[in-house]
This record gives C-alpha cells, structure tokens and sequence, in this order.
C-alpha cells in the first residue's frame, strides 16, 4: 500500500514539474513563432484555425530579422539593430574589467586582511545591494552631467563598473581558502598581487566566472540608467533599441520578437558553457536558496 502510494506522489509530482516547465517555456515558443510570422499572420486571428494562430505558415520566413537587420522596420527609421547590439557589447564588456579587479582585489582585502571598521565597511558594500538605481539615478545622474559624460560610453559604464555583488561573491569564496597557502607566498617574498593572481584566483575560478556572467547579465539587460543618460541613438544598448517597436499607435510584434532572440542569443550561449561553473561558483560562496 505503502508503494502504490508513493507511486502515485511521484507521478504527481512530475505530472506538476511538467506543468511547471510548460509554463515557463510557453513564452519563450510563443516568442520565437511569432518571429517567423507576417503582420498579417499575427493580426488575423478571426479567419484561421486554432494550430494556424499559432504556428506561423512558413518557418523560413526570415523577413522580420532582415528587416531590423537592414533598419527597413519602420520604427526603426533606418537603423539597424545590430548597432545597438554592438554598443551593448561594448558597454558590458568593457564595464566588467574594472567591475571584476575591483571586486577581486576589495573581497581579498575583506576576506584575509584585518582593518579598522572592516565590519562596518563590508556591511556597506552589502548595504547598497538594497538600493535599487531608481533611488540613486537623479544624484547619480548630476555627478555624471558635473563630469560632462552625458551621452558618452564611459557616463553609461560608470555605475557598472564596481560590483557589491561581485565583492560579496569573491569574499565568501576566498575565505574558505587555508591561510597556510598564502603565508608560505608570503614567506618565498612574494607580494600580494602575485599571491592574489596566481595562488588564490585560480582556486576559485568557479566562482569568479559566476561573477562574471551574472555581472554581464545585469549590465546586458540594464535598461534605466541608459534612458536617463543617453539621448544619442548611435549608442544607445539593446534595451532602448527594443521600446522602438512600440508607440502609442503601434505595436510592431513581428520584428520586435526577431530582435528579442537576437538580444537573448549572446545570453543563452554564454549560459550554456558556463552553467556548471555557476553552480559550483554559488556553491563555494555559501549561498543556499
């Protein structure tokens, strides 16, 4: 009896794991269907079976990725999609240099070096965790006028560039390294650089990778503080390329599915070759859901 009915539990419980990733995954085919249709496939919904709504007519339909490729998307008005990709690229990339040596360096200070108010301090860093940037863009936003990089690369990559985040991550993860190993560097006459490049990183490269694909993500998708800062459309990223394709008037759902999987490409593929090192990455850090 026992075994019928933990029988019945687990074919409960996977029927509701089903539903569960039905759900999640739904959107995402939805998304990509719809990318394949004509305008007037999405709209007419009236004369056409139940499988015709969803399914588009003609899977080689690549017109909405040529249009926004080429700029010929009307609310496009002659740019190309790729432009903001390319700025994206360069905004997070760039950013997540100084964002990953100034959390490497501030986590090893935190986690092997006594100081005073080192307590007080970290609390801080793990302080501003709480603020969202909505909270801070005006002030934020009058330095970085003061400073004259409105409407450049580095005025949009100034906030990205540390990472309390990214600070937290390392720390945890360095403290669980044996002090033994770094005074015996100490004692060959080896600096801290050196000890901190070549001894400690490599030992917690899960967890640095973990930093930088979750600090890429957060920067990709970041949308609020380029609209405050940029008016240029030569340099805007990919989160304010994607509101061109909807106005008052107008929703343009064709191109704008097309430009939503080129955007989620770059994410998926680094996703993929890094999720193992994420897990063991957050593992090694402490972190329990």
């Amino acid at each position: 009896m026992s075994k019928h009915v933990e029988n019945i539990s687990k074919l409960l419980e996977r029927i509701f794991l089903v539903i569960m990733i039905s759900f999640m995954i739904l959107p995402f085919f939805m998304m990509v269907v719809t990318a394949f249709k004509t305008h007037a496939e999405i709209n007419d919904v009236v004369n056409r079976g139940i499988l015709q709504r969803i399914l588009p007519d003609n899977w080689f339909n690549f017109t909405n990725f040529i249009s926004i490729i080429n700029g010929t998307s009307p609310l496009l008005n002659g740019v190309s999609f790729l432009v903001f990709i390319k700025n994206s690229f360069i905004i997070t990339i760039l950013s997540l240099f100084p964002a990953l040596f100034f959390a490497v360096t501030a986590g090893y200070g935190f986690a092997k070096y006594n100081f005073p108010f080192k307590n007080i301090m970290f609390f801080m860093v793990l302080g501003s965790l709480m603020v969202p940037m909505e909270s801070i863009g005006i002030p934020f936003y009058s330095i970085v006028a003061r400073a004259g990089l409105v409407d450049t690369y580095l005025g949009i990559m100034l906030p990205f560039m540390i990472s309390a985040f990214g600070v937290f991550m390392i720390k945890q993860a360095i403290e669980k390294i044996p002090n033994d190993y770094i005074e015996a560097a100490r004692i060959d006459g080896c600096n801290e650089f050196w000890i901190l490049f070549n001894i400690v990183l490599p030992m917690i490269k899960p967890t640095v990778t973990t930093v930088i694909v979750i600090k890429f993500l957060w920067t990709w998708n970041e949308y609020f503080w380029p609209y405050l800062v940029i008016n240029t459309t030569e340099i805007q990223p990919i989160t304010m390329g994607l509101t061109r394709f909807s106005n008052n008037l107008f929703q343009d759902y064709g191109p704008l599915t097309a430009a939503v999987i080129l955007t989620i490409i770059p994410t998926f593929i680094i996703f993929v070759f890094t999720r193992r090192f994420i897990v063991k990455g957050i593992s090694a850090s402490g972190i329990k859901g």
